[in-house]
């Protein structure tokens, strides 16, 4: 979208992405909003990303994978899909984590086991 490389430019310069990172480990009510700004500017941006990363923000956003409510642990996997996005760094961190697999299973991108006794429908 037109404009939308120089806005994530404006917020992180204008100190969002430190501001959001401090937002990460308070109450449902502020850390979720503040995850989801957080992917839009990582989104597509090795800058923010890196600052993001500085921030200390993947401490907080890999538990939200295992420990959040469904909405936390959604929006945690589509920022940290954005983080680690064209980032070998982000990628090997998350490993480092364990967090690659909770995370491909919150995206929806493993293979879920069938339960014992489902019938497959043709």
């Amino acid at each position: 979208a037109e404009g939308y490389e120089e806005a994530q430019a404006a917020f992180a310069e204008a100190g969002a992405i430190h501001a959001l990172a401090q937002a990460l480990p308070c109450e449902a009510a502020l850390r979720r909003p503040a995850i989801i700004a957080l992917g839009s500017l990582a989104a597509s941006n090795m800058q923010n990303q890196q600052a993001i990363l500085e921030t200390g923000a993947l401490e907080v956003l890999v538990p939200q994978l295992c420990t959040g409510s469904s909405a936390e642990r959604r929006e945690a996997a589509t920022t940290l899909s954005k983080l680690v996005q064209n980032n070998e760094e982000v990628e090997m961190l998350l490993e480092d984590m364990g967090a690659i697999i909770p995370l491909k299973r919150e995206l929806g991108l493993m293979k879920q086991p069938k339960r014992k006794g489902a019938e497959e429908q043709t």
